[in-house]
């Protein structure tokens, strides 16, 4: 099979082979050394003369073929879709393996990154094949820990020996983090949107933010329900506007922001409420622009002050 390949690809020893087989034939008709013998006599004398030429130029079209495919397509296999790096046993860890890997010629390496839902490079994985699956703790190149309830994905390369490569994505969620403190439990989520001055999820009518908190919801009550014997507590809070001025700034967080995010975290609860639990398992409280996470004169970064953290305490059993 290897000999007609190489002879499809060079027309003379094509025509030659044809021309070999129509002489097998036809040697009772024609009488040798005449006419169409002699022609063919001295065409394969020629090529017997220069057989190591004739596969020389065969194994240089191979070559150069092989060369030019592509690796073909391989899928990234994930031990889950969703990463929970805190500690409580589920889904700790991700583990990354590339599967179904057909080649045409020798791997030479790999590589793996993580991107968050900017592009942005988190984590970076590499080494020569086979691949090993990677067991991955949520920690990034500077060890800082992934994001929780976000999105990222994992991006896969190969080479191989003649320079193709090869890219496949897939894409992951980060799980609502529990972390404890003393007794209690302090539930982290991120992507729970709140507008200047309200209390509606995915304030804005901004579909995307819309789904995205939905789906934060759906991970922050699957994430309840594995701690049966707790009350939620749901602790809303606020941007000050009034920070420069202490009297402005004591009469906005009593007349404003308390009540407005006390009304953030019911309106988180009536969510939770929404997906099947019941109104005793929560406490709701607003704590206004008490223990913001970045200072209120920062405009840029502010938005993460309008939240509701979310606490797990045990029940009382008296």
């Amino acid at each position: 099979m290897g000999r007609m390949m190489s002879s499809l690809r060079n027309p003379r020893l094509c025509v030659l082979s044809c021309l070999a087989g129509l002489a097998l034939s036809t040697a009772v008709a024609d009488p040798p050394e005449t006419g169409f013998f002699s022609f063919l006599r001295r065409e394969l004398d020629f090529r017997s003369a220069n057989q190591e030429l004739f596969q020389r130029d065969a194994d240089d079209a191979t070559a150069e073929e092989q060369a030019a495919k592509s690796l073909r397509p391989f899928f990234i296999e994930l031990s889950s879709n969703l990463l929970s790096p805190d500690g409580d046993g589920k889904n700790d860890f991700l583990s990354i393996g590339l599967e179904g890997v057909p080649y045409l010629s020798n791997l030479t390496g790999w590589n793996i990154r993580i991107e968050d839902a900017n592009g942005r490079s988190f984590v970076t994985f590499q080494g020569s094949w086979p691949q090993v699956p990677i067991v991955w703790d949520g920690r990034g190149d500077d060890g800082s820990m992934i994001a929780p309830t976000s999105g990222y994905e994992v991006v896969a390369n190969l080479r191989d020996e003649n320079g193709n490569t090869e890219e496949q994505r897939r894409g992951f969620f980060t799980d609502v983090f529990a972390h404890r403190e003393g007794a209690e439990y302090h539930l982290e989520a991120t992507a729970l949107v709140f507008g200047p001055f309200s209390a509606g999820l995915a304030a804005g009518g901004d579909p995307d933010g819309a789904r995205t908190t939905a789906k934060v919801l759906d991970l922050v009550a699957a994430k309840l329900a594995r701690y049966p014997g707790y009350i939620f507590r749901l602790e809303g809070h606020a941007v000050m506007t009034n920070w420069a001025d202490p009297a402005k700034g004591q009469a906005e967080q009593r007349e404003v922001l308390v009540p407005l995010s006390l009304a953030r975290a019911e309106a988180v609860r009536d969510a939770l409420l929404a997906r099947g639990y019941l109104p005793a398992r929560f406490i709701v409280e607003g704590a206004g622009a008490r223990d913001p996470v970045v200072p209120d004169s920062d405009l840029g970064n502010r938005w993460k002050n309008r939240r509701v953290e979310i606490f797990l305490v045990p029940e009382r059993k008296d």
